[in-house]
């Protein structure tokens, strides 16, 4: 057997029995029977590949989209079940556009989205008509920002980052606007050309970020300009409780 492939299966069964535990670099390394510089290396490059999720530094790392990717029909099916009602009434509330979407690989996958009141869209897994660049749009905004910094600047070479959603070219100032959201913990851009905003915010599965909810609202008629906003951050709140309900 080819020994890296050898090395990869390894690792991805080290997730077999407990596949909601965190692992470290020493245990995936451990498992996989390696030096952890070694393993490292190979971790990175399934990370990019959207095999394993990085929780953050010394934070360890979890299976990723592509996992799942690969032979589930319906990926995440969990997520979307508790996200499906909320995303509705989210959309009868004052959104016309509702979406939920997750990181694979270093790009932004779609998996749910709701286009007004009446027409429901569930995505399936067709890897070339859903597969969007993170850089340029507001939910990849909020994923990249609980990124690691290292990886950011990766992703930001190999997807051309300069053409973002932030209009920022300059990766020093594109990284402390993300840290700003990552502080803030939702963002909110409005539209300088058009009376609407558009919201994204975090789904977390105990205290992980897994996925994003985001929003376009239309803002003529709203009175309270904040509603839009605040709608989308409690729904994102609702589904990340249920989600770490289900998973406990």
């Amino acid at each position: 057997m080819i020994q890296v492939i050898e090395r990869f299966h390894k690792i991805l069964r080290s997730f077999s029995e407990a596949p909601e535990h965190p692992r470290s670099l020493g245990e995936l390394a451990e498992r996989a029977e390696i030096s952890p510089p070694a393993c490292a290396n190979i971790v990175r490059t399934m990370t990019e590949l959207g095999y394993l999720r990085s929780l953050g530094k010394r934070r360890g790392y979890l299976p990723g989209p592509a996992a799942y990717f690969l032979f589930a029909a319906n990926p995440y099916r969990y997520l979307m079940d508790a996200a499906r009602p909320e995303m509705e009434m989210l959309a009868e509330q004052n959104a016309n556009f509702v979406i939920l979407v997750c990181e694979d690989g270093g790009y932004r996958r779609e998996l749910f989205c709701i286009s007004d009141t009446t027409i429901i869209q569930i995505r399936d897994r067709n890897p070339n008509s859903l597969v969007l660049n993170l850089f340029r749009c507001s939910t990849g905004i909020i994923l990249l920002s609980r990124m690691e910094d290292a990886r950011v600047k990766r992703l930001w070479d190999l997807r051309n980052g300069t053409d973002n959603f932030l209009s920022e070219p300059d990766f020093r100032q594109f990284l402390r606007k993300l840290h700003h959201f990552r502080e803030q913990g939702w963002g909110a851009f409005p539209d300088p050309r058009l009376p609407r905003i558009t919201c994204a915010a975090p789904i977390y599965q105990n205290g992980h970020v897994i996925a994003a909810l985001g929003t376009i609202s239309d803002l003529s008629g709203i009175s309270d300009p904040e509603l839009p906003v605040r709608n989308c951050r409690e729904t994102a709140d609702r589904i990340s409780a249920l989600i770490s309900r289900t998973q406990d």
